[in-house]
């Protein structure tokens, strides 16, 4: 399904690279950026559980109390929860790495 999403960990590495100023335009080019930000949107168009800034992990399989796309199949969830927790962590990480790697490329 096209709302199936993993946990962004690839974001770990990158801003790892960011605050050891390894990361810029000559490492990492405009063109790999933009491929961030595409993946950054599709996080917010599809895993945020309508108007509010509440995160929850969508997927194809609909196990009953369990998210297997969020690598946490184990970990027993309310029903009808608004919001995951952990879903809900990795997006404010993303938003913050997002805000502070925009200026290394001329964004705001």
């Amino acid at each position: 399904d096209i709302k199936d999403g993993n946990p962004p960990t690839l974001i770990l590495a990158l801003e790892y690279l960011r605050r050891n100023n390894k990361l810029n335009p000559t490492a990492f080019p405009l063109e790999y950026w933009n491929k961030i930000k595409k993946w950054y949107n599709w996080f917010l168009n599809t895993q945020k559980d309508g108007d509010i800034f509440l995160f929850r992990w969508h997927d194809s399989i609909h196990q009953m109390g369990a998210s297997f796309t969020s690598g946490m199949d184990d970990f027993p969830r309310p029903i009808y929860s608004r919001g995951h927790v952990d879903l809900q962590s990795w997006m404010y990480f993303f938003t913050k790495f997002m805000i502070e790697t925009a200026h290394i490329y001329g964004e705001s």
